[in-house]
């Protein structure tokens, strides 16, 4: 029981901070790359072990979840949301302001440790595209650029514009299981090749 209320608060407070005031938002840069992500680090020292060399192969292993989940939930184009916000910079060269939360439960001294991470992030500006989400990735490398990674989480929108997945409008939500091979490329960029229960088949992608 206990062990279940540490990972059910370490999911809160991930959430928490990912939706926290925009003036903490990592606003995205227009050139290539993703959002930074923000570590938090375990009482125990766990998190503390891998250097910063070590971060960027960590932080990669959580874009396939991550960009699955939003890219369900495309962008509202600017003339859409003039004059709406949900608290942050409405757009940035056609960027969200965004903000990435994460966490090792599992971790290790050498790059061939497993990791399992949990993470939460968030997509500020139109309330239209505004979108909060969470999940756990266990990352098990292959080589010190490649990784196996199986992750699986949610997404929450407050609010959308009505369309053919939600008639209506309103609040929306969907979850995705995947399964990846993530290749570390040169200056932060990543491609990655799996599963994904959200598209229901093979796809890929990775930051560009």
């Amino acid at each position: 029981m206990s062990s279940a209320r540490r990972v059910s608060g370490a999911l809160a407070l991930v959430l928490a901070l990912a939706t926290a005031a925009p003036a903490r938002a990592q606003v995205a840069p227009a050139s290539p790359g993703r959002p930074q992500v923000t570590w938090l680090v375990l009482g125990r020292g766990g998190d503390t072990r891998n250097g910063a060399a070590d971060r960027s192969m960590q932080e990669l292993a959580l874009e396939p979840l991550r960009l699955s989940l939003l890219g369900r939930h495309a962008v509202m184009p600017a003339d859409e949301c003039a004059g709406l916000s949900s608290g942050g910079p409405s757009s940035y060269g056609g960027l969200r302001a965004m903000r990435t939360v994460a966490v090792n439960l599992l971790d290790g001294p050498s790059w061939r440790s497993p990791r399992l991470t949990l993470f939460g992030f968030s997509r500020l500006g139109c309330p239209l595209d505004a979108a909060v989400g969470g999940g756990a990735a266990l990352t098990v490398p292959i080589r010190p650029s490649v990784s196996f990674v199986l992750s699986g989480g949610a997404i929450y929108l407050p609010a959308t514009k009505p369309g053919v997945d939600n008639p209506t409008g309103g609040p929306a939500k969907s979850g995705s299981v995947r399964a990846d091979v993530v290749f570390r490329r040169p200056e932060g960029r990543s491609f990655n090749l799996g599963v994904d229960t959200l598209l229901r088949g093979v796809s890929f992608g990775g930051v560009f």
